[in-house]
């Protein structure tokens, strides 16, 4: 079964070999009824954690190159909260900002010009006012979590100061 981006839904055989024989069962059957059941929206928590996580693996990757790199996302204070809300659930629900900023289903071309489709990217955001923020990209939905804090009013602020352009597609990303 498949949804094309306008909506349209379809069904078809899962190989070849076994479409003339599907088919043929469809017309010969007699009636019968397929079920096309839409799958109900993650529940915010659980994609809120989720995000976390990958926000603290994001970090730990930016950081890894760096002497004592561990020590600052294992003991570092000020990640306290957001380690303990991703790993345990604990405290509000941590907020993240999402929006689309391309079709999942958009051509890139690479620098060898074959067509290709970008599956995830993700950078880390230093604002001017020193709050950090992990970029997450999936399938063109950009989600964002504050490193920080439970709070992502700096982000809606950044984004307003350069024109809504997401960070994986400015300043030094600007290229890519």
């Amino acid at each position: 079964m498949y949804v094309t981006p306008k909506g349209q839904r379809g069904i078809y055989a899962l190989s070849e070999a076994a479409e003339s024989s599907w088919i043929n069962h469809l017309f010969t059957k007699g009636g019968g009824s397929i079920y096309i059941v839409e799958p109900r929206k993650a529940d915010r928590r659980d994609v809120s954690r989720l995000l976390t996580k990958v926000a603290l693996e994001i970090f730990a990757f930016r950081l890894h190159h760096m002497i004592g790199w561990n020590d600052v996302i294992v003991d570092h204070r000020q990640l306290d909260e957001i380690r303990g809300y991703a790993r345990f659930g604990v405290g509000m629900m941590w907020p993240f900002y999402e929006r689309r900023i391309y079709s999942e289903n958009k051509e890139w071309i690479s620098k060898t010009g074959e067509s290709t489709e970008v599956l995830h990217e993700f950078d880390v955001l230093v604002t001017p006012w020193q709050e950090y923020f992990a970029i997450i990209c999936i399938l063109g939905v950009e989600y964002v979590v504050n490193l920080g804090g439970a709070e992502i009013d700096g982000y809606v602020r950044w984004l307003n100061e350069n024109e809504s352009v997401s960070p994986l597609y400015s300043g030094r990303n600007a290229s890519v």
